[in-house]
């Protein structure tokens, strides 16, 4: 549950402020982040805010744990990049209360909600999935290939299922592509053989 507070609470009240300080006190907080005002892309920036804001609020009652993970990503990485901004700031120089008192919180609510996030089951098992996707290709399972319990024939002929090394997986798949379209071509040429015996027989008997 304190993933959903930290959803609700953590994000709503940050995006609900970026609303009010951006959108209805743009010249205010520009000079206490120590930036120039600009109040028509503050007005936008302050737009995402409440974006986010309402979003928050609706984990509240749309307890679907892959929204809550939607919820939670982009508002991460928008605060994640804007607390590194704003820590590369005061290392120039810019020590304005907003622009250094605003990065603990950019940098904490993102990891915290990283880290909760990695430890909810549903959530966790598709962010499982996301990496295997991305960073390792997933071998294909052929019917060939996959042995049968003991007492009983394998499918086919018999194969035994082997663990492939990194890095083989795509030549794997193109052998499973290739004997696919072999399988496929043998198909073709049967059914081609069945239908010129069938329209031949029925020639003879017209005949």
């Amino acid at each position: 549950m304190f993933l959903l507070y930290q959803l609700s609470v953590s994000l709503g009240l940050a995006g609900l402020l970026v609303f009010i300080g951006h959108a209805l006190r743009p010249a205010e907080t520009a000079a206490r982040i120590g930036w120039p005002t600009a109040p028509n892309f503050q007005f936008e920036l302050g737009a995402v805010g409440m974006g986010m804001a309402i979003a928050s609020a609706l984990s509240l009652f749309v307890r679907y744990r892959h929204y809550w993970l939607g919820v939670a990503l982009g508002p991460s990485v928008f605060m994640a990049l804007a607390g590194i901004n704003h820590l590369r700031e005061g290392f120039e120089g810019n020590l304005a209360p907003y622009n250094v008192g605003i990065v603990a919180p950019d940098l904490l609510i993102p990891a915290s909600l990283a880290w909760l996030l990695h430890r909810e089951p549903v959530v966790g098992r598709l962010l499982l999935s996301l990496r295997q996707c991305l960073f390792g290709l997933q071998r294909i399972v052929d019917d060939d290939e996959v042995g049968a319990p003991p007492g009983q024939h394998a499918t086919d002929r018999g194969g035994e299922p082997a663990a492939l090394r990194r890095g083989l997986e795509f030549g794997h798949r193109l052998a499973l592509c290739r004997k696919a379209v072999a399988k496929s071509c043998r198909y073709q040429v049967l059914a081609t053989i069945c239908r010129q015996s069938r329209d031949s027989l029925s020639a003879r008997s017209c005949a």
